[in-house]
C-alpha cells in the first residue's frame, strides 16, 4: 500500500491550482494539525468555476486505482454548498462527494445523485470515507461522521460509469446536475483539512517526511507515515501539559534549549547561560513508553565549564547553569505518556519556561525502535544489534562529554571539549546515503 496525506501544515502542496478566489490557508481552523485549507467565495447560484481548485499528487502520476479516499470539511451556513470530485488520467468524472448545505450527497455520474444524510448543522467537522474500492465491481464502502454529533452513516455507492482510474483531484462547489453546470453551485464558505488517499502499489524510497527527522525505521513504515510538528512551552511550576495530534503517534523527537522563552521573537540576547537538550520517546503496545534525552548547559562567562547529562526515564531534558557554567540552577525535565490520539509531558522540574518543539510520527507499519549506545573509544566497527532488524532510515545524535545513559558529567572549569554530532543514513534502491 502507498499513501499519501495531506493536512496543509506546510501549505498548499506541489502540484496544486486554483481557479477561484478567496483561498487561503486558515490558521484559525483544523481538524488536523494547526490549519487547514480554505476556500470563501461569494459567487451568484451556478457561477463557480468548476472546480475552485485542482490538486494532482505525484502519488497518483498517470492515473491511479485507489483503495481509500478520506477527507474532512467544516462549513459554514452562508454557503450553498461544497465538496470533492475524483477525475481520471482521461478527465473522466469517478465520483465526487459534497454537502448541500448542509446535506450529505454522493454523485455517482454526472447527473446521478444520492443524498447519504440531511446533515446536523454548520461549523463542525465532518468526515467523508469512501474505501474499499472495487474497480472491477465498480463500488466502494462508505463511512460519513459528523465529528460533533456523532452522526454516522455507512453503507455502498457505486463508482461512475467512466472512470478507470484516479489523477486529479476537485476542490469544489456544490454540485448542481449537467445541466447547471456541474460543480457550479455559487457561494463557498468551507474548510478542507486531512485528506487522505491509498493506491494499492507500493513506495520504493522513504518519504520526504520521514527523512525531515527520524530514528530507526525501515521502509514497510514510511508507506503511509502521519506527521505533525509543534511546540509545547514548559509551565512554570510542576504539571501535566497534553497535546492533542488527531492520530496516535508511534514515536516523537524534541528538541529545547535553555535560552528561547518566546516563540518568534528574540529570546534573552543577554543570557547568561546557554544550552540544548535532544530527545525521543516511543509508544509501545503494552502501554509504557521508552524514552531518552542528553542534554547540555553552559554559561556565557565559562572558561572551560559545562555540565552534561542523559537520561532514561525523561524524554524532554534541559540543563539550566549559572554563569560560570558550574553550578547547575536546575533543568526543564518531563517525561513522556501517550494520551488518545496525542502525549502527555508531565513536568518534573520546571526551572525556566521554554519553548520545547517536537515532531510526531505516525508509521503505517514495520519496525520502529529507539535506543543508544555508548561509542568505542578506538577507530573500529561496533555493531547494534538491540532493534532486531535491519532499519533502512537511522539518525544518530552524539556528544563527547557523556560516557554513560543516566549520568550527570560536571566539567567544572576543567572541561576540555563540548558539542553536539549529528548524522543520517538512508538505505535505498542506489545504496546507503550517508552525512553528519
Amino acid at each position: 500500500m502507498a499513501e499519501r496525506f495531506e493536512s496543509f501544515e506546510d501549505g498548499r502542496p506541489a502540484n496544486f491550482s486554483e481557479q477561484a478566489s478567496g483561498t487561503s490557508i486558515d490558521p484559525n481552523s483544523s481538524f488536523d494539525g494547526s490549519q487547514s485549507y480554505r476556500i470563501g467565495v461569494t459567487n451568484s447560484f451556478n457561477s463557480s468555476p468548476e472546480p475552485l481548485a485542482s490538486w494532482r499528487p505525484n502519488l497518483l502520476s498517470g492515473g491511479k486505482e485507489i483503495t481509500e479516499f478520506e477527507w474532512y470539511y467544516n462549513e459554514s451556513s452562508g454557503q450553498y454548498g461544497s465538496g470533492m470530485a475524483l477525475f481520471d488520467s482521461s478527465g473522466n468524472h469517478v465520483f465526487g462527494m459534497f454537502t448541500n448545505n448542509p446535506e450529505w450527497t454522493f454523485v455517482r455520474d454526472r447527473g446521478d445523485t444520492r443524498q447519504i444524510n440531511g446533515g446536523d448543522g454548520y461549523d463542525r467537522w465532518v468526515r467523508v470515507r469512501i474505501f474499499n474500492i472495487d474497480w472491477s465491481a465498480r463500488q466502494a464502502e462508505f463511512e460519513w461522521e459528523d465529528q460533533q454529533s456523532g452522526t454516522l452513516e455507512t453503507g455502498t455507492v457505486s463508482l461512475g460509469s467512466n472512470g478507470t482510474d484516479v489523477e486529479e483531484v476537485y476542490f469544489t462547489a456544490s454540485y448542481k446536475g449537467p445541466s447547471n453546470g456541474g460543480y457550479t453551485g455559487g457561494a463557498v464558505s468551507c474548510n478542507w483539512d486531512a485528506i487522505t488517499i491509498k493506491t494499492s502499489g507500493s513506495s520504493s524510497t522513504l518519504t520526504e517526511e520521514a527523512l525531515r527527522e527520524g530514528v530507526a525505521v525501515n521502509e514497510e513504515s514510511t508507506k503511509s507515515t502521519r506527521v505533525s510538528h509543534g511546540r509545547v512551552q514548559s509551565p512554570t511550576s510542576q504539571s501535566t501539559k497534553t497535546e492533542n495530534l488527531n492520530f496516535e503517534p508511534d514515536v516523537v523527537q524534541f528538541r529545547v534549549t535553555s535560552t528561547n522563552s518566546q516563540f518568534n521573537n528574540v529570546t534573552r540576547p543577554e543570557t547568561t547561560d546557554f544550552g540544548w537538550g535532544h530527545g525521543v520517546a516511543k509508544f509501545n503496545e503494552d502501554g509504557s513508553t521508552e524514552q531518552y534525552a542528553v542534554s547540555h548547559g553552559s554559561g556565557s562567562n565559562s572558561t572551560n565549564g559545562h555540565i552534561s547529562e542523559a537520561s532514561s526515564v525523561y524524554g524532554v531534558l534541559q540543563l539550566v547553569t549559572d554563569v560560570s557554567g558550574d553550578n547547575l540552577r536546575g533543568k526543564v525535565e518531563a517525561s513522556v505518556k501517550k494520551a488518545g490520539k496525542g502525549f502527555e509531558l508531565e513536568f518534573t522540574e520546571v526551572q525556566e519556561q521554554q519553548q520545547i518543539l517536537y515532531t510526531a510520527y505516525k508509521f503505517g507499519g514495520g519496525d520502529v525502535d529507539v535506543g543508544f549506545f555508548n561509542a568505542p573509544n578506538s577507530s573500529g566497527t561496533k555493531s547494534i544489534t538491540e532493534p532486531g532488524f535491519q532499519p533502512n532510515f537511522l539518525r544518530l545524535f552524539a556528544t563527547p562529554s557523556l560516557n554513560s545513559m543516566d549520568s550527570t558529567n560536571n566539567e567544572l572549569s576543567n572541561g576540555t571539549d563540548v558539542g553536539w554530532g549529528q548524522g543520517v543514513a538512508v538505505e535505498n534502491s542506489s545504496g546507503v546515503n550517508r552525512g553528519a
